[in-house]
């Protein structure tokens, strides 16, 4: 975190410059081979919105954007993840990928939203922190959990990145909290779901990433001939 750390971090040092605001996030619902072929064309808008909440200090800041789990937007890894990294001096824009789409939760019915959805919207996310007069476009972070966690570190592939990446900033960490589901490509681009060996990071109780979780090489691995 020390790319992104402000070198102020105590709260009292400076008054609140500006109130949190609430973002608008345009995306498209995509169906699985949508995503994977890149046919934005036939997708579905929706807007999204996130909760951007800043540190008490006003500069150019790096921001992380956090991607909730099945339960929803409501979930409490990322609310605290948010007030852990305000006082650390990041901005956090929690994304909201259910609510724009009519969906309350997931957890029992995981068919409700393609799980590729959240890594299209926060592609959309990143575009939209980037244009943010206060924030760093160079210093973005995406953090998942749970069904997030999923998302974060598959924004990092290629190819993902060459159909549908942020235009307006390349994001500069990919952080997943979570036992992780992996799943295979195949080569006419259809989803083959299967389930794959979790991580072998303990869980935690701190907001802190298993250590086995914060690199991407396992990941990526089911689908690293496509990278």
């Amino acid at each position: 975190m020390a790319l992104f750390a402000s070198p102020v971090l105590t709260e009292e040092t400076r008054p609140k410059f500006a109130p949190d605001e609430t973002l608008s996030v345009p995306s498209l619902t995509l169906t699985d081979e949508q995503f994977l072929r890149g046919d934005t064309a036939n997708g579905v808008p929706v807007t999204l919105t996130g909760e951007l909440r800043f540190p008490n200090w006003d500069e150019r800041l790096p921001a992380v954007v956090l991607l909730h789990g099945s339960d929803g937007a409501k979930s409490g890894s990322a609310f605290q993840w948010a007030a852990f990294l305000n006082k650390m001096g990041i901005a956090t824009l929690r994304l909201d990928s259910f609510g724009g789409r009519d969906v309350d939760r997931v957890a029992m019915d995981q068919s409700q939203l393609s799980l590729f959805a959240q890594i299209y919207d926060t592609y959309r996310a990143v575009d939209v922190l980037a244009a943010h007069p206060r924030i760093d476009p160079s210093r973005i972070a995406v953090m998942g959990f749970s069904r997030g966690g999923f998302a974060a570190p598959y924004t990092s592939m290629r190819r993902f990145q060459d159909l549908h990446g942020p235009t307006g900033a390349r994001i500069a960490a990919h952080l997943p909290s979570t036992r992780f589901a992996a799943f295979s490509l195949s080569v006419s681009s259809k989803l083959q779901t299967h389930q794959s060996a979790n991580s072998t990071g303990r869980r935690t109780t701190g907001p802190r990433p298993h250590p086995a979780e914060t690199t991407s090489r396992g990941f990526a691995r089911p689908a690293r001939m496509f990278i």
